[in-house]
């Protein structure tokens, strides 16, 4: 078994008082001690790519990709999103990476609230376009639904992979968002 880790895990800018923050590059050695051998980029780590494929190979550490998120449901924004998107994923394939973890940005959302069919297409729209923009250089866009945004029940997760392209944007599956607001007692069916 091979395992992976992100730096959120010791790090999360959400959470600051969490824990003490691990600086870079004792980061990358904690993973390496936890017996991890690829890791997603962070905030917290270094911003250049040679001197991050560097430090993570004299440490025998891949790199994944990361984690981005953008708010693709809005029309208006989509195009400089998915700009955005290509610099931050052109970053991640010259670091060693291959993916990049694609999420709604989330915003101050009522909880009963849910996306319009027209945001539900700019989002489906703006992911395969990405897809197909980052392809090319070799780097896949995966969703990743999570606790607090537009893609985070079953139902919801479930329409995104229907309105995307399975050979452009595949899924991160994260169980514990699908559980979190809606499925307190009793977890979803995972497909």
């Amino acid at each position: 078994m091979k395992l992976t880790t992100a730096p959120v895990n010791w790090n999360n800018a959400d959470v600051t008082d969490y824990r003490p923050w691990i600086p870079y590059p004792e980061l990358l050695d904690q993973m390496v001690a936890a017996g991890y051998i690829a890791t997603e980029w962070g905030m917290n780590m270094e911003r250049d790519a040679g001197k991050l494929r560097s430090d993570l190979h004299e440490r025998n550490l891949q790199m994944l990709g990361g984690f981005v998120g953008m708010e693709l449901r809005n029309r208006q924004k989509r195009d400089e999103e998915i700009a955005r998107a290509v610099e931050i994923g052109r970053f991640f394939q010259s670091a060693g990476g291959g993916y990049l973890i694609a999420a709604d940005s989330g915003d101050d959302r009522d909880p009963s609230g849910a996306l319009t069919d027209e945001q539900w297409k700019s989002l489906a729209t703006g992911l395969n376009d990405l897809a197909r923009e980052l392809a090319p250089i070799g780097v896949r866009v995966v969703f990743h639904n999570h606790v607090g945004t537009y893609v985070e029940t079953e139902e919801e997760t479930a329409r995104l992979l229907d309105e995307t392209g399975p050979a452009l944007v595949v899924s991160r599956l994260q169980p514990s968002s699908l559980r979190w607001r809606r499925y307190p007692r009793h977890p979803p069916k995972v497909w």
